[in-house]
């Protein structure tokens, strides 16, 4: 009714030229590329043009009011609205961008621009906007901002401060400085500072020139090749070790530092824990060694070579050990080798070497570490030099040589005189006693009813042959008349059986004096060792043998027998004896057994002087 009331109110020339100018209006608006539309003073839209309905796929009556916003990005839509509503209260030009949805249900960007319309009083009578498609500029854009983000969720995932450097040059070109683009929040926690960005890196660290590191970062520039260096910087209230490195960027670079102030102070105590090793190795005469299983590798210390002759760095193996080895110990240096093959529990040998006209004597210990399956994995070993000691106990031993020799020689003789004091009472008392006991029950007769005196006449007769055969024993007359070697040689006889074969070796210097008791001594001990291996060791083979160095007459027995671990072993009874024996004749006992290898036990008695030249 009102558009009826206006035409007929006006004069018809003034309605065509009402009508042309609004078809004209019409024509236009549809020809721009944007997204037009009206609001009234109250942000209520009330026109919009075709092209924002062939867009959105809205009708007229759905876009009118706030239906616009229903074309929104769900994610836009709260602060769009904020922003229209802030234009609508201060009446300023309202600019923004956000999503719009198209008819295939897409969204693309907008850049929005709304402009209050005012009449001739100032007031705002209408809001007149438009849209505009900036999808193809927005799309690179949000590319970067990912690219950025992307890059900035690297950066401070890493555990090296990283930073964006950009070159500043004066008007020749030279460069004077970096500016800080970007930072990662490490080097932010080492710097303790988030202001960074942007400010020049020189002037905020000078410490950078004076440990070389600006020159470094200059010749990555210029030469396009990475750069790094360790150095320790002490500037700036800071007091680390750092790794960096230093990769071109354009006119700038890519700045990497690593913290690494734990791992050089566990260098520097590691080296110096080294230094003290090798030192202590030094004065104590000693050196280690570790051995790993998997890979075979066997490394030394520098102390090892010392105790060798060898130079620092010589390739070795397990195997050295038998080519330094004097002959007399090359079985001990063989189980050695057979232990470390086998990876079996720690052992601890003595060990003779021949390093030039010296011969060592070291003692060796090793462990055995095992891996969380409880799998062996690596053995670690000490050898000690001893050969002082040896000295040392050598001389002491020869200063009281002479003492001693008197006490053994009347121990000697008191044991074998009580020897043969037992051995003529059971000759000449209970063997004469139990044999007239049988010519007395000889003279009976025999009878049928009588088959206990057969059999006591058995036994008497077994009695008197074993009272003999201990006389015998307790008075080894075969010393005397045969010598040592047959003596020896009588042992091994009467011990080798069908499953256990004796072999024996005596060598004796026969131009050097070799006290009678002293070869008493030693074949009673042999007679107690060999008796032993017979009774213990389920042995198929053995060696007994007797030797003779340089103020020692030397006892060996070996076997190929079950053998034990020395460590676990409890002394009996026998073993104490042994001890004992020895010990109070002045000599020593080496044992070195393996269980399933068998064992050796080595007897050491001093001579009365050592051997001539």
């Amino acid at each position: 009714m009102q558009e009826e009331f206006t035409e007929l109110a006006l004069p018809r020339q003034t309605l065509n030229t009402l009508r042309e100018s609004e078809t004209t209006f019409r024509a236009i608006v549809n020809l721009v590329p944007d997204l037009l539309w009206r609001n009234d003073a109250q942000g209520n839209a009330t026109w919009h043009n075709q092209r924002w309905l062939d867009y959105t796929g809205q009708t007229p009556a759905e876009a009118t009011g706030s239906g616009w916003l229903q074309v929104v990005h769900p994610d836009d839509q709260a602060q769009s609205l904020a922003n229209f509503q802030l234009a609508l209260a201060t009446g300023q030009t309202l600019k923004q961008e956000h999503r719009l949805r198209n008819t295939n249900g897409e969204y693309r960007w907008f850049q929005i621009r709304s402009e209050p319309i005012r009449d001739e009083q100032g007031c705002i009578s209408e809001w007149f906007g438009a849209a505009t498609d900036i999808q193809e500029r927005k799309t690179p854009e949000l590319a970067l901002l990912a690219n950025r983000d992307l890059l900035q969720s690297v950066f401070d995932t890493s555990l090296a401060a990283m930073s964006v450097l950009e070159a500043v040059r004066d008007e020749k070109g030279t460069l004077k400085d970096f500016t800080v683009r970007l930072t990662n929040k490490e080097l932010e926690r080492q710097t303790g500072r988030t202001d960074l960005v942007g400010k020049l890196y020189a002037a905020e660290y000078p410490g950078i020139r004076q440990v070389g590191l600006f020159d470094l970062m200059r010749q990555a520039l210029e030469s396009g090749q990475p750069t790094g260096m360790e150095y320790y910087y002490s500037f700036e209230g800071l007091r680390n070790w750092f790794s960096c490195q230093f990769v071109k960027l354009g006119d700038g670079l890519l700045a990497t530092n690593l913290d690494i102030t734990e791992r050089k102070l566990a260098e520097q105590e590691r080296t110096l824990n080294l230094r003290l090793l090798e030192q202590a190795e030094q004065v104590a005469e000693m050196g280690s060694w570790h051995y790993e299983l998997a890979t075979g590798a066997f490394r030394w210390s520098v102390g090892m070579y010392g105790l060798f002759g060898l130079a620092p760095g010589t390739p070795v193996s397990p195997e050295t050990y038998l080519d330094f080895v004097i002959p007399e110990d090359r079985p001990i240096a063989e189980r050695l080798l057979g232990h470390l093959r086998a990876g079996s529990a720690g052992f601890e040998k003595t060990l003779r070497i021949q390093v030039g006209e010296h011969v060592k004597t070291l003692r060796l210990r090793a462990v055995m570490f095992y891996d969380d399956q409880g799998e062996p994995v690596r053995m670690q070993g000490v050898d000690l030099d001893i050969s002082k000691l040896k000295r040392l106990e050598a001389d002491n031993l020869h200063l009281r040589l002479g003492q001693q020799q008197e006490r053994i020689t009347a121990v000697l003789e008191a044991q074998e005189e009580e020897r043969r004091r037992i051995a003529e009472s059971l000759h000449n008392g209970l063997c004469q006693l139990l044999y007239a006991t049988k010519l007395q029950l000889d003279r009976l007769a025999p009878t049928p009813e009588q088959p206990a005196r057969a059999e006591a006449a058995h036994l008497l007769s077994e009695g008197i042959r074993q009272a003999r055969t201990i006389s015998h024993e307790l008075t080894p007359g075969i010393i005397a008349e045969f010598g040592l070697e047959a003596a020896i040689g009588d042992i091994c006889q009467n011990l080798t059986s069908p499953t256990l074969r004796w072999q024996y070796m005596v060598h004796i210097d026969e131009t050097y004096p070799f006290p009678q008791l002293l070869q008493v001594a030693l074949y009673r001990l042999a007679q107690e060792l060999a008796q032993n291996v017979a009774k213990h060791a389920q042995a198929r083979h053995a060696t007994l043998e007797i030797d003779m160095l340089p103020g020692w007459a030397v006892l060996r027995v070996e076997d190929d027998g079950q053998g034990f671990e020395i460590s676990l072993a409890t002394p009996g009874i026998g073993l104490k004896t042994l001890r004992d024996r020895v010990a109070l004749l002045g000599g020593l006992v080496y044992i070195d057994a393996t269980p399933g290898q068998g064992s050796q036990v080595q007897v050491r008695l001093p001579l009365p002087s050592p051997l001539p030249a």
